[in-house]
């Protein structure tokens, strides 16, 4: 087996790479008016999973990584946000 069928809690940090680049691209571009509320939900439940995880008995890591990827891709492949959250350049 090359791959284990879990996500521990530190392994969550290699989220931060791919979060930091939508935080930047947000601020560059602006944000969606619901992009702001589930990155930090993402960050959030990251810093907490492994308690989360024994208490609820069902591993949540493999939920934040499927948020993150539908973040990425939305923002990829989606129409230019629409948003009253302003980005770095509305801010002169």
């Amino acid at each position: 087996m090359l791959v284990t069928p879990f996500a521990l809690t530190y392994d969550l940090t290699v989220l931060l790479v791919p979060v930091a680049f939508l935080i930047r691209d947000g601020l560059r571009n602006g944000f969606r008016s619901w992009e702001v509320s589930w990155l930090a939900l993402l960050i959030a439940v990251g810093a907490v999973t492994g308690g989360i995880g024994l208490h609820l008995e069902i591993p949540v890591a493999p939920l934040l990584v499927a948020i993150m990827l539908a973040l990425g891709l939305r923002r990829a492949f989606g129409a230019a946000p629409q948003s009253a959250v302003p980005s770095v350049r509305g801010m002169s």
